[in-house]
């Protein structure tokens, strides 16, 4: 009977073991999305500006 049990726990610290494992690996691929996110965030936001430079440009040649 203890021999079940013995196993029973080792297989409860691996499976422990194997959701940490998990853990982390997801937490490390949200960390890079969430970087990938902010870069094409950026990258919006610049075009945004470039959008308004451009639509304010037409509208300065078109007073002329």
């Amino acid at each position: 009977m203890n021999h079940i049990v013995a196993q029973g726990r080792f297989g409860e610290r691996e499976k422990a073991a194997e959701d940490m494992y998990i853990h982390q690996v997801e937490k490390e691929k949200l960390a890079a999305l969430r970087k990938k996110l902010a870069e094409k965030m950026e990258e919006v936001d610049q075009l945004s500006k470039e959008m308004d430079n451009f639509k304010e440009g037409i509208k300065n040649h078109i007073k002329k």
